[in-house]
């Protein structure tokens, strides 16, 4: 079964450097905020989000952002894609039975309640004991009138619950449950409903102090930084405590990761916190690394402000830009103090090649190259300039010292004139060369390597305290070549805005969203229309025409800018546009598009084909490291291995694991002991990820992959078969199967698939949609139709029953034939 509950997914992500955002990607457009959100969250915390519930987007708004998302052609383009979607997971689910196909229904509406409604999701201790785990967290959501429909429904599914035993405890006067798990040292947790909400708690005391802060004021931290990152319509919220995180990587990886930490910079932080929402015009993300001092490490280099002066050269048609202030040597060094802290050969190796290409060319990196550099760096895409792909890019850098710079230049120079002479003696032909032009009264240098196989040109020109770079020499002459109708970007106002109230930013990414799109859409179109193809041939149909036109979305994007300060609280990143360059508010966008079209949910879901690929991909490793195996051993693995008396003690898929590069987990394992001997079990949760299947089974240390049991099976038991035995032919014989989750067994334990003969397909389909991937014993993978005829998979399972099967006459549903080699 291929299912995606997509409840509460979210993403952490820091960008330090030219873009930001941390955030839960939900919540847009926001309703009202549900203050117990912020009431919620604990004193002592190490990770705290929060989302606001779903409002219906007002196509009357200013806001671009929610003008985008109220589109009608795009919101039915979406709606009709949901319903595609839950469709194919409850076609999938058809073939689990009632139960599976039950939880299906329910965990997509829940989904949709967990992504539309308003929710909080904390984590206040993480440690590790002689007792086991202590984790302690909880999540609170708001489900309105869905709460006595929800309870009943997790009531239902809490009956059935194999992993241990649950039972009722009132706190604070409301009925809750507690479920215990089997393992001992697993924490225990707590869930409920009361006033609407639905509360879950993991580990002792969690619920209790869930409900006491409900009805009291959100805590210091929280309300200091929400104060310090403002957004008019506030749609997440995220926190990381730094410090606590900071301390226990130290503790637990030493002297060395302090240094690491120390080198780029997070030595001193103390805080990560991010918030993302809408103003007037569009979406904003608003992160703060906060420090106690100064910055430090990589972090130092963002200390001084950019002017508009600075960035005068970025052009104000530019579809991309990049400006920055930093010193190429300062950042060089701290670079080598970061390499020789995480790997003390590696800087010591790179300082000798440094010594040696001194030696040998007379060119210092450090002090002929990096240091005449100056500190603002601009690098700019523009469609007057140089184009609008990565060939028109040009870097404008400042100077600090061209008089060494140009010597640095003419050094070069001769290294590969000598070099190239030193060629034609012998014979040889020329290698690269630098070729020089005269240009608007300045030298323009243009590297000439003699290979086809490089297609670029790169050119540089040193213009008084300017170095101007460009893939090809049209974009340094172009630079060159401005009169008076030139106007820099800070005429945009969105740049100008940068500038406007007190310093400038120490950086600022700028991008033309309306340009990028209209010039990436009609290969959007392609590639969409590929994709639609792709899972036809999946069994997925898909109506391509839906895509929404490029008129419904143009006019609502507008510039998007990311701008990184220095502040006497820390590192400030923020973003804006009607979809901001940081991640998460892209994460938005896509995030409401698939949940809340039409007031319906959509599950997010990789896609069927990418599930495959990946499927296909483990079935090889797997089938590999049987062929590995037979090379040492001279046969297969048995299905499982006996004690003296018989008794079936480890899998197949166990024995395996040094040729799936899992050694060491292999010698962990008592071979003399059965799977589920106190040992053992202990390895069951540590089950590869080779063996997990992507869209299959998520139960913990459960395999969709399965041997062909079975007298004529590849793995007919205790005994083991080689490759001699199997008479029917390698490529006519399947050893390996991805079952569906109904046959899925615990990785260790000895169980395999045995066929069915009068239905040898039972068991097989749900993983994916029209059949299943079968590996067969010379390691090839081929996808098996849910049609294909029974006796030519009956034949297909035995090793030796002597049939002769014909591949290619098998039945073909709709273009993909019935075993299909991949």
């Amino acid at each position: 079964m291929a299912m995606s509950a997509g409840v509460v997914g979210f993403g952490l992500s820091v960008w330090l450097g030219l873009a930001g955002g941390l955030g839960l990607p939900l919540g847009l457009p926001p309703a009202e905020e549900d203050p117990a959100m912020a009431r919620v969250a604990p004193e002592q915390c190490l990770f705290y989000t929060t989302w606001s519930a779903m409002a219906d987007p007002d196509p009357a708004t200013t806001n671009q952002m929610e003008q985008l998302l109220a589109e009608k052609e795009i919101r039915e383009f979406f709606g009709y894609l949901e319903d595609r979607l839950t469709a194919l997971a409850h076609e999938a689910a058809s073939e689990e039975g009632p139960v599976v196909q039950s939880l299906v229904r329910d965990a997509v509406r829940w989904a949709k309640l967990a992504a539309t409604r308003s929710g909080a999701l904390f984590v206040s201790r993480i440690a590790v004991g002689p007792s086991g785990p202590d984790v302690r967290g909880g999540l609170v959501l708001h489900v309105g009138e869905e709460a006595k429909r929800l309870r009943e429904s997790l009531e239902k599914y809490q009956a059935q619950w194999p992993g241990g035993t649950a039972e009722a405890a009132e706190i604070q006067g409301t009925r809750f449950y507690r479920l215990r798990p089997e393992e001992e040292k697993a924490p225990e947790i707590v869930w409920g409903t009361r006033d609407g909400y639905f509360i879950v708690g993991v580990g002792p005391g969690v619920v209790p102090g869930i409900l006491d802060r409900m009805v009291s004021e959100p805590p210091e931290w929280l309300v200091r930084l929400r104060r310090q990152l403002p957004v008019d319509r506030r749609s997440t919220f995220t926190y990381v405590n730094l410090a606590e995180v900071r301390e226990w990587v130290v503790s637990s990886a030493g002297r060395r990761a302090a240094a690491l930490l120390n080198a780029v910079g997070l030595g001193n932080a103390t805080a990560l916190a991010s918030t993302t929402g809408l103003d007037a015009e569009g979406c904003v993300v608003r992160t703060l690394l906060g420090v106690e001092g100064r910055l430090t490490g990589f972090l130092a280099l963002a200390d001084e402000p950019l002017t508009p002066k600075e960035v005068t050269s970025i052009p104000a048609d530019a579809t991309v830009a990049v400006a920055a202030k930093f010193r190429a040597r300062e950042l060089f060094e701290m670079f080598a103090a970061a390499l020789g802290t995480v790997d003390p050969r590696a800087r010591d190796g790179m300082e000798e090649e440094l010594t040696r290409v001194s030696r040998h060319s007379g060119i210092d990196i450090r002090g002929d190259v990096l240091q005449p550099l100056g500190d603002v760096w601009c690098v700019y895409l523009s469609p007057r300039e140089g184009g609008m792909f990565f060939t028109g890019l040009t870097a404008v850098i400042e100077v600090a010292d061209p008089a060494r710079l140009a010597e640095t230049q003419r050094k070069v120079q001769a290294v590969l004139e000598a070099f190239n002479q030193s060629r034609r003696q012998r014979g040889q032909r020329p290698g690269p060369s630098i070729t020089s032009l005269d240009f608007a009264g300045h030298t323009i240098h243009v590297f000439n390597a003699p290979d086809p196989g490089f297609p670029l040109a790169p050119s540089w020109c040193l213009a008084g305290n300017r170095l101007v770079v460009s893939p090809f020499p049209q974009g340094v002459k172009a630079h060159l070549a401005r009169d008076d109708s030139f106007r820099p970007i800070t005429e945009r106002p969105e740049v100008a805005a940068l500038f406007s109230q007190g310093p400038g930013p120490v950086k600022f990414v700028y991008a033309d969203s309306r340009k990028i799109f209209e010039l990436a859409y009609p290969m959007v179109q392609m590639m969409a229309r590929v994709a639609a193809a792709e899972m036809h041939r999946e069994g997925i149909e898909l109506d391509f025409a839906r895509l929404p036109s490029a008129a419904s979305i143009a006019p609502h994007l507008r510039p998007s800018v990311v701008a990184v300060r220095s502040t006497p609280a820390g590192l400030e990143v923020v973003s804006r546009g009607t979809v901001p360059l940081g991640g998460p508010a892209v994460a938005a966008v896509v995030s409401w598009l698939g949940a809340r079209f039409g007031g319906r949910g959509s599950p997010p879901v990789m896609l069927p084909a990418a599930q495959r690929r990946e499927a296909v991909i483990n079935l090889k490793r797997i089938g590999l490291a049987l062929h590995n195996y037979h090379d040492v051993y001279r046969h297969f693995p048995a299905a499982y291995t006996t004690d003296d008396d018989g008794k079936p003690l480890l899998s197949w898929r166990v024995h395996i694991l040094p040729f799936v590069e899992q050694a060491s987990l292999y010698e962990q394992f008592h071979l003399d002991e059965p799977w589920d001997s106190p040992h053992n079990r202990t390895l069951i949760p540590l089950m590869p990820s080779v063996y997990r299947s992507p869209g299959g089974t998520r139960e913990p240390g459960k395999t969709n992959y399965l041997g062909v049991a079975g007298p004529k099976g590849g793995f007919p038991g205790s005994e083991p078969v080689g490759v001699r035995e199997i008479t029917d032919g390698t490529s006519h014989t399947i050893m390996l199967v991805e079952a569906g989750n109904a046959s899925a067994v615990l990785w260790t334990k000895p169980g395999d698939f045995v066929p069915d003969p009068d239905n040898p397909i039972k068991g097989l389909v749900g993983v994916r949609p029209g059949g299943f991937l079968a590996g067969f014993a010379d390691g090839s993978v081929r996808f098996i139709s849910q049609s294909v005829d029974a006796g030519v998979l009956e034949a297909l399972f035995t090793k030796d029953g002597g049939e002769r099967v014909d591949l290619s006459s098998a039945p073909r549903p709709r273009a993909r034939a019935a075993a299909a080699r991949v």
